[in-house]
């Protein structure tokens, strides 16, 4: 079965050998595109967390530093969290930075 997936309905994407796993609103689907080619599809509303997830930031509801430094993501509407890995947070920490430093 095939359907089209919004990229608003979108939550995150998770690396899964050769194909990605979408989370969505409908539940999870597959693609079969490697998680690099779908960072490079996506929005800037779209972030790279881990090698493998890929989050969207307008769906997250909560961020919380865990063990070394990680950040662990929750969203609105759904109960899935994704952790970050310790160079995704710090890279998530300059963007996050460097967004308000534009907005000063």
């Amino acid at each position: 079965e095939y359907y089209l997936v919004d990229e608003d309905d979108i939550y995150y994407i998770k690396a899964d050998l050769t194909e990605v796993m979408i989370r969505s609103s409908h539940g999870f689907s597959y693609y079969n595109k490697k998680i690099s080619q779908m960072e490079n599809l996506l929005s800037d509303k779209f972030f790279k967390v881990h090698r493998s997830y890929i989050i969207n930031l307008e769906k997250v509801e909560k961020m919380e530093t865990i063990e070394q430094s990680k950040i662990e993501f929750s969203f609105y509407g759904i109960n899935d969290r994704v952790e970050s890995s310790k160079d995704g947070a710090k890279k998530f920490r300059e963007y996050m930075h460097t967004l308000q430093s534009d907005t000063k």
